[in-house]
């Protein structure tokens, strides 16, 4: 039974991250801040730090908010285009990105659904 729920469970030949990355990091300048959450910082990180591919992006996620003291996502992007540096964002469809949407102005340049990139232009302005 186990030999062949390993089977199943073999991700060998998936090449969706690649895939994925090879999409991803071009469309990214160098320096940009990228607030991201875990499934895709993983690979990110992987690119990063083991391919040595773009190693000036700031990548992000929940738990390095914590661990920098940096706050929500909402917190980050404000800083970071407060220091004029491009802001990407990648974050879960629904709440985390319609809270976004609804503060910053935003354009989505590649993937859809959990792997969505959106650039932030800026910060919505208010209605008066």
């Amino acid at each position: 039974d186990l030999d062949e729920r390993r089977h199943e469970a073999d991700r060998t030949g998936d090449t969706g991250a690649q895939q994925w990355l090879d999409e991803v990091l071009p469309l990214i300048p160098d320096n940009a801040v990228l607030v991201s959450w875990w499934s895709t910082s993983t690979p990110l990180w992987y690119a990063q730090q083991i391919e040595g591919q773009r190693p000036v992006l700031f990548i992000v996620d929940d738990p390095k908010m914590l661990d920098l003291d940096l706050g929500r996502a909402p917190d980050v992007i404000n800083h970071y285009l407060g220091e004029n540096r491009p802001v990407y964002v990648i974050r879960l469809p629904g709440r985390d990105t319609d809270e976004l949407t609804s503060e910053f102005d935003m354009a989505r340049v590649a993937g859809s659904g959990w792997n969505a990139v959106w650039q932030v232009n800026g910060r919505r302005v208010a209605p008066q």
